[in-house]
């Protein structure tokens, strides 16, 4: 009896697969998240829409059903895994690992939704207003 046992070179491990991030990119991916006048929105294909504002000193918030809903939540990014964690406020606790980053900066892809389930790509745009800042409630 004579068994044949086979391996295929061509197979890739699924580190190398399950990113496409540099290391240059993972080095400046604070910087980026939080760079002055920008957020980020995502987008679903069910309308889901948030918009999201990453804070250098680890906070986010969160803008969701047309900015009528307004969440804090606290982040953290391990460059050495590449995992970013963020802890919305009255809500689960999200990691997810980031895809890709396109040349521009302007556009990220995480393994996993950044906000339940709005989806799991960012897009960049600049801030033109004030639509972060905390919605106070006047008292008359």
């Amino acid at each position: 009896m004579i068994v044949a046992i086979g391996c295929n070179s061509n197979q890739t491990s699924k580190k190398e697969t399950s990113t496409a991030i540099t290391q240059e990119q993972l080095d400046n991916f604070e910087k980026l998240l939080t760079a002055d006048g920008y957020f980020w929105q995502s987008k679903n294909s069910r309308a889901c829409a948030v918009e999201i504002l990453f804070r250098k000193d680890k906070t986010a918030t969160v803008l969701a059903e047309n900015n009528q809903t307004y969440i804090r939540g606290n982040w953290t990014f391990d460059k050495s895994m590449n995992k970013l964690q963020i802890a919305w406020e009255g809500s689960d606790q999200v990691f997810t690992e980031v895809a890709t980053v396109n040349a521009e900066g302007t556009e990220i892809s995480f393994t996993k939704d950044v906000y339940f389930v709005c989806g799991n790509n960012l897009k960049r745009l600049n801030l033109l207003d004030k639509r972060f800042e905390e919605k106070v409630e006047s008292v008359e």
